[in-house]
């Protein structure tokens, strides 16, 4: 079955963002105080991220398959191929969190 962009895979897109976002915020507020964040926090967050990361290789993978099958009928790719840049983006956000968070952790 293909959905290169469904409103619901819009909408899931969209909400995997704000959650991105509003994790960020989250570590920031972390930080407020003496400037010293809460490891445990941290730790906590780092896994949240890298389940977001696992999630967006296997979202990545998916909109890769679309494309494929789309190509593969002759179907136009545009709207496909914007999603699988969103996706690609996200994941670059996710994976400059990470880091960071690995980087306070001293990892």
């Amino acid at each position: 079955m293909l959905y290169p962009l469904s409103y619901g895979r819009v909408q899931a897109i969209l909400s995997f963002c704000i959650a991105v976002n509003a994790g960020t915020v989250w570590f920031f507020r972390a930080m407020a105080g003496d400037g010293m964040p809460d490891l445990v926090m941290l730790r906590q967050h780092l896994t949240i991220v890298e389940e977001h990361i696992a999630k967006g290789l296997k979202s990545i993978e998916r909109q890769r398959a679309v494309i494929d099958r789309l190509a593969a009928k002759g179907l136009d790719l545009v709207r496909a191929k914007d999603v699988l840049r969103f996706l690609l983006e996200a994941q670059e956000l996710h994976q400059q969190h990470h880091d960071r968070l690995r980087s306070q952790l001293g990892l």
